[in-house]
């Protein structure tokens, strides 16, 4: 932007020194008005329109949950990618960041996983990311989250997790479960996407905080707010939280969960009735040890369970997100 500008001036500066070599006398009097302290004003400059990005998602990645992943590159690496709306930015574990060979700096930020346990995070540049047919990441920051290698992850080369809403393309990002597509376009693109399917979620209760968003719900008729997560197999409750608290007595015990900082306890609650929107679905709901947060506070997270027949479209302004979904 600041070479345009400077183009724009300079072309501004030699239209009125070339209009004041003339004579009054000489001059149409259209052109007697100009003097150099008044210049031509500038063409305005016409930006080419961005391309639009496109890639293919797959929910078949090993013997990991159907989750939508992407493939491509970090530092010229191959990976697996985890389109994960359920994370704030852009973000790699360390084990793939020493496969790739990185070079991290230090940070003070500090992140929490699903249930709230602190990790220790340095700084990367995210421009190092690719994915396949959509090209590489705007520079920026790039989170390298302390995880050794271990878990059906490592094993399976899932090295990046995506985060669309963080994409920063200046254009609607439409993600297309229902499709297995993730795409760029116009706002026509994206009001045509979310035309194409029948169920609504109201924009007023969808909320954005710390980088994500929320959604107003119901499960099994008590009111509850989730994260809009991509990244969650499943959808689940905070054991901690009022819904969690009613229907834990009924959930049964269940093997570990796992989060970033490690295995976890957890209960399931089968056969809930979700209701979201003008959909209404049933599924058993996974419950966590855990609290909501007091300052962004969520009873849980709305997973790729629920999700998978939906259109998200994160908007290019930040903190804009639209969902319709199919039954």
């Amino acid at each position: 932007m600041e070479r345009i500008l400077l183009i724009a001036i300079v072309g501004a500066l030699a239209a009125a020194c070339g209009g004041a070599s003339h004579s009054a006398e000489k001059s149409p009097v259209a052109d007697v008005a100009l003097a150099p302290d008044s210049p031509l004003p500038a063409e305005p400059t016409v930006l080419a329109p961005l391309p639009d990005r496109h890639a293919t998602l797959t929910f078949d990645v090993g013997s990991l949950a159907p989750l939508p992943f992407v493939h491509g590159t970090i530092g010229g690496v191959s990976t697996w990618m985890l389109v994960d709306s359920g994370a704030s930015t852009q973000f790699v574990p360390s084990w793939m960041a020493d496969r790739a060979k990185v070079q991290t700096r230090p940070t003070t930020a500090s992140v929490s996983d699903h249930v709230r346990h602190d990790m220790n995070v340095a700084l990367a540049d995210r421009s190092l990311i690719a994915i396949d047919a959509w090209g590489g990441l705007t520079p920026g920051e790039l989170l390298v989250v302390d995880e050794k290698a271990r878990g059906l992850g490592a094993e399976f080369g899932v090295g990046i997790m995506l985060s669309p809403q963080a994409l920063d393309d200046e254009r609607a990002v439409i993600l297309e479960l229902d499709r297995r597509s993730i795409r760029t376009g116009s706002e026509a693109d994206a009001v045509r996407a979310l035309a194409a399917r029948k169920i609504a979620v109201d924009s007023d209760d969808i909320e954005f905080c710390h980088g994500v968003f929320s959604v107003a719900a119901t499960i099994d008729g008590h009111a509850v707010r989730l994260t809009v997560d991509t990244g969650a197999s499943s959808s689940d409750l905070f054991s901690l939280s009022d819904a969690g608290r009613a229907l834990a007595p009924r959930s049964a015990r269940r093997s570990e969960g796992e989060a970033g900082s490690g295995p976890v306890a957890l209960r399931v609650y089968k056969g809930a009735r979700i209701q979201v929107g003008g959909l209404s679905i049933r599924k058993d709901i996974d419950i966590f040890t855990g609290a909501p947060e007091i300052d962004c506070p969520v009873d849980g997270v709305l997973g790729i369970d629920v999700l998978r027949s939906c259109v998200l479209v994160f908007g290019s302004g930040k903190g804009q997100l639209r969902i319709q979904c199919n039954e």
